[in-house]
């Protein structure tokens, strides 16, 4: 793991959105379209995600709106994300548009969309009926 920012969450974050399952499934929650060749590089006040094709900036401190939404606004499909839903309520990001997305949200959309067999074998454990005695003897 590599320590950029000062925050350890955020070091965490930076590590697992390298992660191309992760990264692939943020941009699919966004637009709705597969992305192939996400480059993922921190930035100062954020994390970029991007490609030709689509531009995500996950931005965690104060100071975006100043030193960084300027030249990501000018790309093509653009996204500004959050995981902290304090930062919808702060002055400082009031006019641009921000989108919440639950780290919940994250991590099961890409376990859903995965297509390691192994996770997919243990996701199929949900499927099964644990009090099937009982079900049998409500019928």
């Amino acid at each position: 793991m590599e320590f950029i920012y000062s925050r350890l969450d955020n070091c965490i974050l930076f590590d697992k959105l390298k992660n191309e399952e992760i990264s692939k499934t943020l941009a699919y929650m966004l637009d709705f379209k597969e992305h192939e060749n996400l480059v993922v590089i921190p930035k100062p006040h954020s994390i970029e995600i991007s490609n030709a094709e689509i531009c995500i900036a996950v931005i965690f401190y104060v100071g975006f709106e100043r030193e960084e939404y300027e030249a990501v606004k000018v790309k093509n499909n653009f996204h500004i994300v959050v995981f902290e839903s304090i930062m919808l309520s702060l002055c400082e990001f009031e006019k641009l548009p921000l989108k919440f997305i639950d780290y919940t949200a994250l991590f099961f959309m890409s376990l859903a969309r995965t297509e390691d067999k192994k996770i997919r074998e243990f996701l199929s454990l949900m499927n099964l009926r644990g009090n099937n005695t009982v079900y049998h003897l409500d019928k």
